[in-house]
């Protein structure tokens, strides 16, 4: 359930406000980033995840836009994606953001590691399936 008062339709009437402020103004970043916050909260994450791109490509050194694209990649287990998205918060963050850097390098290690992990079990599986190591 979205967090604003009015619900799904504030949610959808501000995207709709939003749409038509980036059609005036189509170079604009923070309205970009301000409609994926608006599809990340009503659980569009795909949707957000576009936006979040759009507004990178606007403004490469965008922190939060590399920071909430990185939830929605969690959202919907796009592991790689979500991992190259906090990097890239890290590389732009401030030190005003500092109070998130551990929390996010900690992610990225669990991560990898799980990937890591994931990479061995299918190279043993495949190489006992190769093998004839079936059942």
């Amino acid at each position: 359930m979205p967090h604003t008062p009015d619900g799904p339709r504030g949610l959808t009437n501000e995207i709709i406000r939003l749409s038509e402020l980036i059609q005036e103004n189509p170079r604009d970043a923070r309205h970009r980033f301000d409609r994926a916050n608006c599809h990340r909260r009503n659980g569009s994450h795909d949707l957000a995840i576009l936006d979040y791109n759009l507004a990178l490509a606007l403004d490469p050194s965008f922190p939060e836009a590399y920071f909430y694209k990185a939830v929605c990649c969690a959202k919907l287990g796009y592991t790689l994606e979500e991992i190259t998205a906090y990097e890239q918060f890290l590389v732009y963050a401030g030190e005003s953001l500092a109070v998130y850097f551990e929390p996010i390098k900690r992610r990225i290690r669990e991560l990898r590691s799980r990937r890591q992990n994931y990479k061995q079990v299918k190279s043993f599986r495949q190489r006992n399936w190769r093998s004839g190591a079936r059942r």
